[in-house]
């Protein structure tokens, strides 16, 4: 905490009480913060605030701007400066006082509304200072104590001229500077007559920033807290502006759990409005806890106000399923559909596990990390910076799930196993992407985050660089089926492909969970019309599926024999199929009617997890032929042979008849 208002206050040197900017300056070169992180270097790695209220609205984005600008520079400390926050600030007199508090006189002179001082008289007076602070300032030990120099302000004339001179500068441009690249908090008591909030948006109002224009059209939202109306809030890209009720210039003081909570909110990327992945989760949670009463013990806490509950287990993001087992001390995250159906399959499964280790005389291990899956490889996460942003999204032919991310930021690193699972799952469906929006600031800029971690997904097809943001749950399996979704609602129909080449299986079916293979008879046994009969159920069972990206081919009985024996069809009759895992050398045949209804239940079946699978003949692909695509007619009959039965004599005689 630097002493106040060092240049124009008591603490300054006769040559360095002229301007915000001079005071920024004196203090960094006086090596207050180089020698503070050298000597404290434990907290160089953390991020960086810089805050105050009140006069500090000066100082406090003067100094900023003057760090932004030396971060670069090799002989001075590299700070983490992550953002600013300033409350009631005195930022710049132009828009505040002339708002409100100030009218010209007749002899145009700007005269204080209660008529306290007049800004343009003689400010050569010594200044007004209350006679006790005065008298402890002047004992020796507290002037030694503040390396005032053995002077106080009210000793040197020419140091309150400069503080009046100081008081009527402002530091907008700064502001504005600052508001465009980095986090920002603006609050004010709805209560505070001194910097009031009219004064206050008058400030914001002209600031001349990215979002300038569209700050002056939003709109106040109610901010909730403990189920009370705690003041309102604007945010516009990286800015916070928030009007905290029934508090006055002071508003820590005046209400500091609703403060404290703001600066939690601000510093941690949390959302002022109430949860809404909370509300939709809430009915679903009463019908698991009416399900699992007698069974599982269900419960709810609420973060806000039992907030060193929720950091002693960990919880940075909300809502947040815990199942405390055995040991009470680790309990087993859940991770899976926020459904009543699923909650009440996990709460079951963990109480049996509890129990068949109670049973066994063993400890139940709890303490897992998610509810079970496997888990991704991170590998399969593409990281991009802004250099291959966009040949990596924008000029990619397939849709694009983007995370911006901060490397600090606890709700990322809950993220990134879900994320990598996510990538893993989708393979060759979707590209799955990270960003580490504090270095690689011009994308972070351009799509307007503010918050971490934030979602972008750009569609398939050509870009134009417009992106639709995420807004599903931060599970792997919620963002999976989310994507697929997405892409579902745009993608076209798989491509039915015959097979006529020997890499026709590799090239359609690697890397998709299924591929769906159908035998149709020949040509002799079923002409065209009956063949296209076949392919037009297909197409249609394949538009039907056609989210869940499957690969579709087809061949004719006896075409591909090699292929018929591995997946064991074709021997009953044909038409056959099958649905084929390359990955795992599986395959699942058809037992029912080749029809629609019927093929239809068995790929429902198996798209559910159903359904019994068994491995490929030889536990590898089979060697398929290559031919002729087929050109969509009739097959032509055999010409029969003419036989000429002239020369048979049928009515010899000398052959005995029977």
């Amino acid at each position: 905490m630097f002493w106040q208002k060092v240049g124009p206050g008591p603490a300054a040197p006769p040559c360095m009480a002229q301007s915000g900017a001079r005071v920024a300056r004196w203090k960094l070169q006086r090596n207050f913060l180089q020698q503070f992180f050298l000597l404290f270097s434990q907290f160089s790695a953390n991020d960086f605030y810089i805050g105050g209220q009140s006069y500090a609205g000066k100082y406090v984005p003067a100094l900023g701007y003057y760090i932004h600008h030396q971060m670069d520079s090799s002989d001075k400390p590299r700070m983490r400066l992550k953002g600013f926050y300033i409350g009631s600030g005195f930022c710049d007199p132009e828009t505040r006082i002339m708002t409100y508090y100030f009218k010209e006189d007749p002899a145009h002179k700007v005269v204080f509304v209660s008529s306290v001082y007049d800004q343009r008289r003689d400010f050569t007076e010594d200044g007004h200072l209350d006679k006790k602070l005065y008298h402890f300032l002047s004992i020796p030990s507290v002037k030694s104590a503040l390396h005032t120099g053995g002077l106080l302000a009210r000793e040197i004339p020419h140091i309150s001229r400069f503080h009046h001179l100081e008081a009527v500068r402002g530091v907008r441009q700064e502001m504005a500077f600052l508001m465009d690249r980095y986090k920002v908090l603006h609050y004010t008591g709805n209560m505070d007559i001194i910097i009031n909030v009219r004064m206050t948006e008058a400030f914001l109002m002209a600031t001349p920033w990215r979002g300038q224009a569209a700050y002056n059209k939003s709109q106040r939202h109610p901010w909730m807290y403990n189920a009370r109306l705690a003041g309102y809030v604007t945010q516009l890209y990286n800015f916070t502006r928030v009007v905290i009720r029934n508090a006055g210039h002071d508003a820590p003081a005046d209400q500091p759990d609703w403060t404290l909570a703001m600066m939690q909110r601000f510093i941690h990327d949390q959302p002022f409005e109430s949860c809404g992945h909370c509300k939709a989760l809430a009915p679903e949670w009463k019908k698991a806890a009416t399900a699992l009463k007698g069974i599982v013990r269900v419960g709810a806490v609420n973060a806000d106000e039992h907030g060193g509950l929720g950091s002693q287990y960990g919880v940075t993001g909300f809502p947040t399923i815990k199942f405390f087992g055995e040991d009470k001390f680790k309990p087993t995250d859940y991770s899976s559909q926020r459904t009543a159906s699923a909650i009440v399959d996990f709460a079951i499964s963990q109480a049996r596990s509890v129990a068949s280790s109670r049973l066994s005389g063993k400890k139940s291990s709890g303490g897992s990390k998610s509810s079970g899956g496997n888990t991704g490889d991170p590998k399969d996460v593409v990281e991009i910076t802004d250099s291959n942003f966009e040949e990596e999204v924008l000029n990619y032919d397939g849709m694009v799930l983007v995370e911006f991310y901060a490397p600090w930021c606890g709700h990322c690193k809950n993220l990134a196993p879900h994320w990598a699972q996510a990538a893993t799952d989708l393979k060759g469906k979707v590209k799955v992407c990270a960003i580490d929006a504090t270095v690689n600031t011009v994308m972070s800029n351009r799509y307007g985050i503010r918050g971490f971690p934030t979602i972008k997904m750009f569609p398939a097809g050509k870009k134009d660089g417009e992106a639709e943001d995420y807004d599903g749950g931060r599970t792997a399996s919620d963002i999976v089926q989310w994507a697929l979704d997405k892409l579902a609602e745009n993608v076209p129909p798989p491509e039915l492909k015959e097979i006529v080449s020997s890499t026709d299986l590799q090239d359609n079916c690697e890397g998709r969970q299924l591929c769906i293979i159908s035998v149709l008879p020949q040509l002799l046994d079923c002409q065209s019309k009956c063949r296209n009969d076949y392919l037009d159920i297909l197409r249609t069972l394949g538009e039907k599926f056609k989210k869940n990206l499957w690969g579709w081919l087809w061949t004719e009985a006896g075409a591909q024999s090699e292929l018929e024996e591995s997946l064991d069809i074709g021997g009953s009759g044909y038409p056959a199929l099958a649905a084929v895992n390359l990955k795992k050398m599986k395959y699942s045949p058809l037992r029912g009617p080749f029809s629609e209804k019927g093929i239809h239940e068995f790929l429902r079946d198996l798209s559910y997890g159903k359904g019994s699978t068994a491995p490929l003949r030889s536990a590898k692909l089979p060697k398929l032929n290559a031919r002729e695509p087929w050109d969509g007619k009739d097959a032509e009959m055999p010409e029969e042979e003419d036989i000429d039965l002239s020369d048979i004599d049928f009515d010899d005689e000398s052959k005995d008849e029977l």
